[in-house]
């Protein structure tokens, strides 16, 4: 069957190319779409597309690794493709079917699509739809590392990357600590150099500081650098551990930092202005839970004027995940069971164990081609890296921003791949690494988060192990606790309803399984769950409802 007709929906911040009867949109982990450098590439690329004939290996050669970092869209009277960077740090979804085939890098909720309400199951239980699905029906999504092809009224998938813990190591012990540690350096000097040169006064680096490792690897490299046009910030409550340590660094590099302050009010404001629901059916896209960790401060940052246009965003997402290897002693079960602990929100599990998830887990490992043994990391990977962490990127681009992942950067997957899962557990090879030879003396002397005792205002929860589950839950409401955290994510949604019933009712329409998750909570105040979770049930509703009223 040919494809009569090819719809290409695209809205975010891509460059376009065309050329005669192509189009190519392209962007980049590691390129602004103002630099002429990621020009160069898509000129290329087109040149290259165009010119190949339509067969089964037409899109090998995007396999190398100097392509790892690029998403693409290329369309022609031959053929269509698309292309997923390594952690799918933008979405792509599509539909095929009949003659016609979309594309767009967004949906939305009441765009007619049918709903697949088991689905909506699996999106509230896991954080996220798993695999290339997406809670419509008719509508999948490109995974990560992923390459789908049209052609003649056909359709191709292939993966040229998959995270695989049990590749072979080349470095086993710290006999080459100081060795390892110059050519980790050598890494990150180059691709913070690339990135400082391709910015060539277009605008400043804005990083997302936290008191932890990652992102201060970021502001130590670019004070390496000499690099002066860095602005940092945190946010969430006064006081916080997490920002008294950002400050102190960004100030210790001579940069410029702002703080935010997460307050009730604050959020009741995205709420009643409607920004709040908009970010959140623009950043979901029926694959994934929205990223708010830092959406209010980018707002906040935003409407006061201190970010700039052409300004770009350089989160700190990706290294601590390579740096360290998940424990598997603390989850027991075969590999989806352990999949299943690692996500689910339930508090039943695993004693009431989804047969569904089950079987698309198992589906997903027999996929991969990979063990038991390196399936949880390669789910995280897939799944929570890809389709959570990623989408914070989704908070940049919604207030008109860019941003870029140096983590994900092939030079670094590669060198950590080759590091022994051993040496990686608790990171503590990168920690001595980081203090050997990877960070400057003046801010090295400054103490990580993780040294320090993270709990603001929370109390001790040693009650809960003592109280029967029936009574556990209508004392919570009555003692009216509070789940504080250091980001004050746990306000969220306080202004905006008095409890979770009022805030995601009416649930007569939810899928059963769906409301049985639900129905535990709803009397408790919606500071008393676990932010994540809330969303999550805020997502679903919002998706069921708008696609009810206009299905």
């Amino acid at each position: 069957m040919e494809i009569m007709k090819i719809e290409v929906e695209i809205s975010g911040k891509w460059l376009l190319l065309e050329k005669e009867q192509s189009s190519l949109w392209i962007k980049s982990l590691k390129n602004s779409v103002n630099d002429p450098g990621l020009r160069k590439i898509g000129d290329k690329l087109m040149s290259e597309l165009n010119q190949l004939k339509v067969n089964d290996e037409n899109a090998e050669f995007l396999k190398k690794e100097k392509f790892w970092h690029l998403s693409l869209v290329f369309e022609s009277p031959e053929y269509t493709l698309l292309k997923s960077d390594i952690i799918r740090s933008t979405p792509l979804l599509y539909r095929f079917r009949d003659d016609s085939l979309w594309i767009s890098d967004r949906i939305k909720f009441d765009n007619g699509h049918n709903i697949d309400r088991d689905l909506i199951y699996e999106f509230t239980e896991m954080n996220n739809v798993l695999g290339d699905r997406t809670v419509f029906q008719d509508v999948s999504g490109v995974q990560a590392a992923e390459i789908v092809l049209f052609k003649k009224g056909g359709i191709k998938k292939s993966r040229y990357f998959r995270y695989n813990i049990n590749q072979p190591t080349y470095i086993s012990d710290y006999s080459n600590l100081k060795k390892n540690a110059i050519t980790l350096d050598d890494i990150f000097h180059k691709i913070f150099k690339e990135i400082v040169e391709s910015m060539s006064g277009r605008g400043r680096i804005i990083v997302p500081l936290s008191g932890g490792h990652d992102s201060r690897i970021i502001v130590n490299y670019l004070y390496k650098l000499g690099y002066k046009h860095v602005v940092c910030y945190s946010y969430g409550m006064p006081g916080n551990i997490q920002s008294e340590i950002s400050e102190k660094v960004a100030k210790t590099a001579g940069y410029e930092w702002h703080f935010i302050e997460y307050t009730e009010e604050k959020w009741y404001e995205l709420h009643s202005s409607g920004i709040f629901d908009n970010y959140i059916e623009y950043a979901s896209n029926g694959i994934s839970n929205p990223h708010l960790q830092d959406f209010l401060a980018v707002y906040e940052l935003n409407k006061n004027k201190v970010l700039k246009k052409g300004d770009l965003f350089i989160p700190g997402h990706g290294l601590d995940m390579l740096s360290n290897n998940l424990d598997y002693s603390l989850l027991n079960g075969n590999a989806a069971e352990r999949a299943l602990k690692k996500f689910s929100w339930s508090e039943d599990f695993p004693k009431e164990k989804p047969e569904a998830l089950f079987s698309i887990l198992n589906q997903i490992l027999e996929e991969s081609g990979l063990s038991k043994e390196a399936f949880l990391d390669y789910i995280v990977w897939q799944e929570r890296q890809a389709k959570f962490i990623f989408n914070s990127f989704r908070v940049y681009e919604f207030f008109g921003y860019e941003a870029l992942a140096p983590f994900w950067d092939h030079r670094l997957v590669e060198f950590w791949l080759s590091v022994s899962k051993t040496l990686k557990f608790s990171r503590d090879f990168f920690k001595e690494m980081e203090r050997e030879t990877l960070m400057v003396e003046k801010l090295k002397d400054i103490p990580y988060s993780d040294e320090r005792n993270l709990n603001v205002g929370q109390k001790s929860i040693k009650f809960k192990r003592l109280i029967p589950d029936f009574l556990k839950r209508p004392l919570l409401r009555v003692i009216k606790r509070e789940k504080a955290v250091n980001e004050g994510l746990h306000m969220t949604y306080n202004l905006k309803a008095n409890s979770v019933k009022e805030l995601v009712a009416p649930i007569d329409n939810w899928p059963e399984n769906v409301v049985k998750i639900v129905k535990p909570h709803l009397y408790r105040y919606p500071y008393q769950i676990n932010y994540g979770f809330l969303t999550s049930l805020y997502t679903a509703k919002s998706i069921v409802q708008k696609n009810d009223k206009y299905s």
